[in-house]
């Protein structure tokens, strides 16, 4: 990231700018060689891209939208969250393969589009995560993928959570499910959390399991 032929215009970033992926360049396979740097956001408008290198921390929101392509845009590497706003539209797949950390949360918004929090270390990041629209599936094989609250669903739209492996919500998280078009689906897999209140929404398990310590049905 730090050459600056890599960049348009010439000008590599640096702490603080909106970084941009766009559609339309060749090389999809980039390396971040900066240390402890922060950004305000980043922009991803395509699929493909493989991001790898040092961990940043992002300030504002992320944003994936308008991909001429359908495949995966794969991040692996850290992301420290400020506000974890996380925009995408209905062409976008992200897979974040690094480490979520921090004190806030992490919201997915905008107009559908599917979210991965996958990898071989847990996310450390402590706020709640909360599933506006779109789709969410969670695939960490070490650690979660969510340490905190976790609400589904705020009773507009479609809001899909899709298990790939067990435990993937914290034994301690509170669970909510909020709306009729909200739904969790273990996909034969089993978690253990604090507690699920459902207005609305469904929890689907297969052969899996649930065990909250406590559950209320609104």
């Amino acid at each position: 990231w730090s050459t600056a032929d890599n960049w348009i215009g010439n000008v590599a970033p640096i702490g603080g700018d909106d970084l941009v992926f766009p559609a339309g360049v060749s090389n999809l396979t980039t390396n971040n060689d900066f240390s402890g740097t922060s950004f305000n956001s980043i922009t991803f408008n395509d699929g493909g891209y493989n991001i790898s290198g040092n961990s940043i921390a992002l300030a504002g929101t992320f944003t994936a939208a308008n991909f001429v392509s359908q495949t995966t845009t794969t991040l692996n590497l850290g992301i420290a969250l400020g506000t974890g706003n996380f925009v995408l539209d209905s062409s976008a797949n992200i897979d974040i393969n690094g480490v979520l950390s921090g004190s806030s949360g992490l919201t997915q918004g905008g107009a559908g589009g599917t979210l991965r929090l996958s990898g071989n270390a847990g996310n450390t990041y402590t706020g709640t995560t909360t599933l506006n629209s779109g789709t969410l599936e969670l695939n960490k094989l070490v650690g979660v993928a969510i340490a905190g609250d976790f609400v589904v669903g705020d009773g507009s739209g479609t809001d899909f959570v899709k298990y790939f492996v067990n435990n993937q919500v914290a034994n301690g998280s509170n669970v909510s499910v909020v709306g009729d078009s909200a739904k969790i689906d273990l996909n034969n897999w089993n978690d253990v959390i604090g507690s699920l209140t459902m207005t609305g929404g469904t929890v689907q398990t297969g052969t899996g399991l649930v065990v909250p310590v406590r559950i209320l049905v609104a």
